[in-house]
């Protein structure tokens, strides 16, 4: 019997894998970015936290501005708060300011910027404090939209945003002041500088030195002023003049629609707030700008549709002022005032809000807190009566009348030279003749003692033009510390 081969299994095929759907496909990738993105954003954020990639982070004085605007508004009001370019916080001194008033000056400004940046400054500022004045540069209403930067100008911008501190309103503020083409780099100062890595290897190595350093706070208090230009025009800028003319052509002068709109929402954002605005024209020299008369016919098209007041300080031009020494030694386009000149505006200022919008500004000069926080500032001692426990100055005389003149102080301070000390006498201003100028003296007999004997001896003191306190002038002299002045016999003054 033939046996049968038995059947071969019959092996079973395994289906095709079915292949993954479209939308599984798309799903996988999209969490696969999503995961990268999201990485890169932490990694993003680390570096910009980092401040590897922050220009000349040291000196950042933008972003030292708006810490200490937080720090201070964290306990202090801002009365007088200020807002402009580079032309506001080198052009205003705000420690002086604040001094005249008796009141909270502060500057929130950043160079080389527009009304437009000014406009959501002031709208984050206002959530830290109510100011009763609002001053607003008006050097920053000129032609300047964001689609139109030039690559100093967008820079400029940046380092602006990047100081203010508000994200919400930071994010919301982005497509008014960035192209769309420079969102990212606005954002991230990573993305803005990250060439540091390998074409500017000593900016990077700065700041990793910088970042390791633990960040100590100024124990002086900052108002936003940036002492920049310390020397005037000098004689071969002056030629420049005569010979090529003024840099600055008012003929020349435009001012953009949208930043035309962000003048009327500093208008009304102030007005709504019952906050008073003042528009300022900080000076340039008068040689520096010529057909100004066009510039400011076209500027008060604008700024007399609002019930604001201007103050004008380019015209009327007060040459007897705004000398050479207030100005920034330069034929470039763009001049700013020097420490003089700051003094000379400021004290200006000082009087016409002092005389006119001052109904909204609290008196702080009698405030402990005030006293104790302003009295080490510039301008304190021109201004202000001395802090009892200040052991650097000694009041010889107060409110002292001799020879028909009330002296108001008669200080001896310690200079920062151990051999000097400096003579300071305050008159009231109704003793001045109306043609006292800036070369007349003040002339104080007084008692002293040297070497061993009392003797009486005449010293001639010079008015201090720079420091013009609201009701009193300032007359200041520097002698020998080894002259030791124990009273006021006699007191003359010109015209008196």
């Amino acid at each position: 019997m033939a046996l049968k081969k038995p059947k071969e299994s019959v092996k079973q095929k395994q289906p095709p894998a079915p292949a993954p759907s479209s939308r599984r496909i798309v799903l996988s990738v999209v969490l696969k970015c999503t995961l990268l993105l999201f990485v890169f954003a932490i990694m993003l954020f680390l570096s910009d936290s980092s401040g590897l990639f922050i220009s000349d982070a040291e000196n950042d004085h933008v972003k030292h501005r708006w810490d200490s605007f937080y720090e201070f508004s964290r306990r202090n009001n801002v009365d007088v708060l200020l807002l402009g370019n580079s032309h506001m916080y080198t052009g205003i001194n705000p420690e002086n300011l604040s001094n005249a008033l008796g009141a909270n000056a502060f500057i929130l400004a950043a160079p080389g910027t527009s009304v437009i940046d000014s406009y959501y400054s002031l709208k984050e500022a206002l959530d830290r404090c109510k100011p009763g004045l609002v001053v607003l540069e008006t050097y920053g209403i000129n032609h300047s939209d964001p689609g139109e930067f030039s690559a100093n100008a967008l820079g400029e911008q940046i380092k602006s945003f990047s100081a203010r501190k508000d994200v919400v309103k930071k994010l919301l503020s982005v497509p008014y002041l960035f192209p769309v083409s420079s969102y990212a780099e606005a954002l991230s100062p990573t993305i803005l500088n990250h060439h540091y890595m390998y074409s500017d290897e000593g900016e990077f190595k700065r700041n990793i030195e910088y970042s390791k350093k633990e960040k100590e706070k100024d124990s002086e208090l900052f108002l936003g002023r940036y002492i920049r230009f310390t020397e005037g025009i000098d004689s071969a800028t002056m030629s420049e003049y005569d010979t090529k003319g003024a840099p600055v052509d008012g003929n020349e002068f435009t001012y953009s629609d949208n930043v035309s709109s962000r003048v009327d929402k500093i208008v009304k954002l102030c007005a709504d707030r019952k906050i008073e605005l003042v528009f300022l024209t900080l000076p340039m020299y008068y040689k520096h700008v010529k057909n100004y008369n066009t510039w400011k016919t076209r500027l008060e098209t604008l700024l007399n549709q609002y019930p604001n007041a201007w103050i004008d300080f380019q015209e009327p031009y007060e040459f007897d002022d705004f000398t050479p020494e207030c100005f920034e030694n330069t034929h470039n386009i763009n001049q700013h005032m020097t420490y003089v000149g700051s003094l000379v505006a400021t004290y200006k200022l000082a009087a016409i809000i002092k005389s006119k919008f001052s109904k909204n500004l609290e008196d702080r000069s009698k405030d402990r807190i005030w006293i104790e926080s302003f009295s080490n500032l510039d301008g304190y001692l021109e201004n202000r009566s001395p802090r009892l426990d200040n052991a650097k100055v000694r009041t010889v005389a107060r409110d002292k009348v001799l020879d028909g003149i009330r002296v108001k102080e008669f200080l001896l301070v310690n200079s920062d030279d151990a051999n000097r000390i400096t003579l300071i006498a305050k008159i009231p201003r109704e003793y001045l003749a109306a043609d006292f100028g800036k070369d007349d003296k003040l002339s104080l007999l007084v008692r002293y003692e040297s070497n061993g004997k009392i003797a009486e001896g005449e010293v001639p003191l010079s008015y201090d033009y720079l420091h013009e306190p609201l009701d009193h002038a300032v007359f200041k002299q520097e002698i020998q510390n080894s002259v030791k002045i124990t009273d006021l016999l006699s007191v003359y003054l010109p015209g008196h």
